[in-house]
């Protein structure tokens, strides 16, 4: 099952690196960042405008976690074309963590030696003998079909494809850092969206 937990997953070494990176980037003194981060919560700092850039482009920002990284950028695609709710980025942030670990896009299970290809393949065996199998398949069958269907489902899918391809125009700018922490991540959620 996939939980919207990727935000409290974030560790106080989250915090105090995403507090070095927005005082880099800003010019702001580290103390004046951190003390926003004391006052108004650790949301104050995720929403930052100057963070996924400065995540990108500082050397520190090769530190960053993968909940963090997730989350963050997710956010702040949401947040550009509108979408305030945390939660659904919390929970989109979740969905691509899953699919982009090891071969979660492909395979309904760790332990499964099937490899699928498209929702036709997943079609095919949801009717397994196995129950166990079957509601495995279903179940990635819906977290591959999220963003496809309903009116909020599509403007979802709408608003990631923006994000997905922001980062594909801006890829030879970062290239080297990009490929090196997260482009498993965002290669599973094209994956994911064009299944």
């Amino acid at each position: 099952m996939i939980h919207a937990t990727v935000r409290h997953r974030l560790t106080r070494d989250d915090a105090q690196l995403v507090a070095r990176l927005i005082a880099r980037d800003s010019g702001a003194p580290l103390e004046e960042i951190e003390r926003r981060l004391a006052d108004e919560g650790i949301d104050s700092v995720l929403d930052d405008p100057l963070l996924p850039t400065a995540m990108l482009r500082a050397g520190q920002g090769m530190w960053t976690s993968l909940p963090l990284f997730s989350y963050v950028m997710v956010r702040h695609a949401l947040r550009r074309v509108g979408e305030e709710d945390r939660r659904l980025a919390d929970y989109v942030a979740a969905v691509l963590m899953h699919f982009g670990m090891r071969d979660n896009a492909h395979r309904v299970s760790a332990a499964d030696d099937q490899v699928y290809d498209s929702l036709a393949a997943l079609l095919a065996d949801v009717d397994d003998p196995d129950g166990r199998r079957s509601f495995l398949v279903g179940r990635h069958l819906l977290f591959g079909n999220l963003f496809l269907g309903k009116p909020r489902q599509h403007r979802l899918r709408r608003r990631l494809a923006l994000y997905l391809s922001h980062h594909q125009r801006h890829e030879e700018q970062h290239k080297a850092r990009y490929e090196l922490l997260h482009r498993n991540l965002l290669l599973a959620a094209l994956q994911v969206l064009m299944l």
